[in-house]
């Protein structure tokens, strides 16, 4: 805007432009002065080694942005430098936010599925704009390929994987709850084991650490159940929570199930032979209802191919990439 203001003499544009650039640069400044050196706690803590994941899976997971957006921007920036096409303020302005948002995750390491959404809702109408007017180009052509073959290898698998398994688990868990309070209310003592789901964020995500207490607490809530213990079998990293009623929060104990107690597995598991594990451990005495449907996309297959055949844990320590099983099994340990 600051730009197309200069070459066509609008002042007051350019006045407007430069005031929105200075409260951008000032919201900075704040941002470092109060939050930053403040934080003590990160949501993310990533090394070198997972920077370089972390760019595979804008990749793969991001690939219209990463490829047909990205593209489209070098190509429209190449235009007006060495083209001397005229800068049109309003699709390049998003091109230019869309990268903007984009990059803004990129420093601070984090990347989930929904983060990105408002650089597709900003970039995507410039995509469509400038396709018209540079389909010919070789180079357009190919961003918007790798883009498409991204969202049909990836994005478009991994979102109907994410529309049933949010729903079967929402099944799956309170069909598994209610069985378990019943047998808490008739085995009083009793440990719970969420196999292949330990302590420890450089295995474990946020949401796959959290489940067994979550459950606990619905069962303390909902059921009146509170005389149990939450143990893991898995690797885990030294406790943050030496306060907490339940073992797995508060010890860096690694135990084996005892006869009577509980093993739980799910597709929310870190490790692909849970079920295996568990089936040696036991005997099946539930079922869920609701089966969910496995990760079958390219971002999971390209992960499994690194383990199987590099070795390599730089996506992680997480095994379960195709999220199996895919219901949820409940052992009574031999």
């Amino acid at each position: 805007m600051l730009i197309f203001a200069i070459q066509n003499r609008h002042k007051d544009l350019a006045k407007y432009a430069l005031c929105i650039i200075f409260s951008a640069c000032f919201y900075v400044f704040l941002y470092k002065l109060f939050i930053v050196d403040e934080v003590d706690k990160f949501y993310f803590v990533l090394t070198a080694k997972d920077i370089f994941a972390l760019l595979q899976g804008f990749a793969l997971n991001e690939s219209i942005l990463t490829f047909s957006i990205s593209g489209f921007l070098l190509y429209r920036i190449y235009r007006v430098c060495f083209k001397k096409e005229r800068i049109e303020p309003f699709f390049d302005g998003l091109l230019v936010a869309s990268l903007g948002y984009f990059s803004a995750f990129v420093v601070l390491k984090m990347h989930t599925l929904y983060y990105c959404l408002p650089c597709f809702v900003l970039g995507i109408p410039s995509v469509l704009y400038f396709s018209r007017k540079y389909w010919r180009n070789i180079f357009i052509k190919i961003c918007l390929i790798l883009g498409l073959f991204g969202f049909l290898a990836q994005n478009l698998p991994s979102g109907i994987h994410k529309m049933i398994d949010f729903k079967a688990q929402g099944v799956q868990f309170h069909q598994t709850l209610d069985f378990v309070a019943q047998y808490l209310q008739k085995n009083k003592g009793a440990n719970l084991y969420f196999e292949g789901i330990g302590c420890g964020r450089d295995i474990y995500d946020f949401e796959m650490e959290m489940r067994p207490f979550w459950f606990a607490e619905y069962l303390e809530k909902f059921y009146s159940v509170y005389d149990f213990d939450l143990r893991t079998s898995a690797p885990s990293a030294p406790k943050s929570n030496p306060y907490s009623k339940y073992t797995l929060a508060n010890s860096d104990t690694i135990s084996t199930p005892k006869s009577g107690d509980l093993i739980i597995v799910s597709n929310k598991s870190a490790f692909g032979d849970s079920l295996s594990v568990a089936q040696n451990r036991g005997e099946l005495i539930f079922v869920s209802g609701f089966p969910s449907v496995p990760h079958i996309a390219l971002m999971p297959l390209i992960k499994y191919l690194n383990a199987k055949y590099f070795k390599s844990d730089i996506f992680g320590k997480h095994n379960n990439f195709f999220a199996l099983p895919r219901r949820t099994y409940v052992f009574r340990a031999n």
